[in-house]
């Protein structure tokens, strides 16, 4: 809401005092709805965008807010949680950490774990890049190492690792090492220079991917591990993404989560 009132406020080319006599709202009452300190109503929110000449639009599209996982490691990841508190915090985790309280009554790890999946889910991420083709996870890792920016594989090279064979002894993931039968993801600061730099593969719908490439952001980091030349995100977070992936990488992960 906030960036759609900032765009209403600077499209509008009018003065705050302008603006505030043609929608009715004060100026006061526009700083209070950008700084989110208010929540406003949809129609105060149309007669601001009509002063200023817009008409507002309202469309669904299927949720993906990274602040979902954050909250949820802030909830059960003592680590990622100091460091979001020294960072001063934030009001959308927050107000993300209030929604998977509600949502989860109970509090168990393995429902917020996998409500925070799907609300962050990868597959629906704004500007993450989906490919199709033969790959490895050297072949992810030289290709992070050349991109000269920071990395992180998530996604089937966590959950490959941190798994264990069901109750019918399969395992999930490939025969061999470093290749994976579930979607690898990968954080890059740069998600379409590192897909150019990955030979063979093929732009395809999310569903039949078998790389998800998504931005990574600072936080992204923290608890990470390497494994040889693999760097990883940590477990949590690779149980988050997975269970937003969903299918059998999001089973494997839901399963390993109740056996911790």
């Amino acid at each position: 809401m906030e960036q759609i009132i900032d765009q209403i406020i600077e499209g509008s080319g009018l003065s705050k005092s302008a603006l505030a006599a043609r929608s009715g709202l004060a100026r006061s009452t526009q700083y209070r709805i950008r700084d989110g300190l208010v929540d406003p109503t949809m129609g105060s929110v149309r007669e601001l965008a009509l002063a200023a000449g817009f008409e507002l639009v309202l469309s669904l599209a299927p949720l993906s807010d990274p602040d979902a996982a954050r909250a949820a490691r802030v909830m059960l990841d003592p680590r990622f949680e100091a460091s979001y508190m020294l960072s001063g915090g934030s009001k959308q985790v927050d107000a993300w950490v209030e929604r998977l309280r509600r949502w989860v009554p109970n509090g168990d790890p393995v429902d917020i774990v996998w409500q925070a999946g799907q609300s962050s889910s990868l597959v629906h991420r704004p500007g993450a890049v989906f490919l199709r083709g033969h790959v490895t996870e050297l072949k992810l890792a030289s290709a992070g190492d050349f991109s000269g920016q920071d990395w992180l594989l998530s996604g089937a090279a966590v959950i490959d690792r941190i798994g264990a064979p069901d109750d019918d002894g399969a395992l999930y993931g490939g025969d061999l090492p470093g290749t994976s039968a579930g979607p690898y993801v990968v954080y890059s600061a740069d998600t379409h220079r590192f897909a150019r730099l990955l030979d063979n593969m093929d732009e395809v719908r999310p569903e039949k991917a078998n790389v998800i490439i998504a931005e990574r952001t600072d936080d992204a980091g923290v608890d990470s591990w390497e494994d040889g030349k693999i760097r990883l995100v940590a477990p949590i977070q690779g149980l988050i993404d997975a269970c937003g992936i969903g299918g059998p990488l999001g089973q494997a992960a839901e399963r390993i989560a109740r056996s911790w």
